[in-house]
């Protein structure tokens, strides 16, 4: 089985710039900071309060990851499927306009 590298990134607030958490000389991290795990393409953001619950985390997903665990997609916002579908109704009566 091929291990999968699991890194842990920290997201600034207000934007989506990431930044990769040193291994050694971690800084402290005030306590809204925003983490994220990063395995492959994916990126999976946790609900933790502190660096060492998401460094647990990051721990115990490396071992689940060749087993066949996935991340659960977020449904997209009701928004954004009434906005397609507006979309596609408008483009339907254009070709069916003569």
């Amino acid at each position: 089985m091929k291990r999968i590298k699991v890194r842990l990134y920290v997201r600034e607030h207000g934007t989506r710039q990431y930044i990769k958490v040193p291994k050694r000389n971690v800084p402290i991290y005030p306590p809204n900071t925003t983490f994220v795990l990063r395995y492959r393409s994916t990126w999976e953001t946790l609900t933790v309060d502190n660096y060492t619950s998401a460094t647990s985390k990051r721990i115990e997903r490396e071992p689940e990851l060749p087993r066949g665990w996935r991340p659960t997609a977020k449904p997209k916002p009701e928004e954004a499927k009434v906005g397609i579908w507006q979309l596609q109704e408008c483009l339907n009566q254009l070709v069916k306009t003569p």
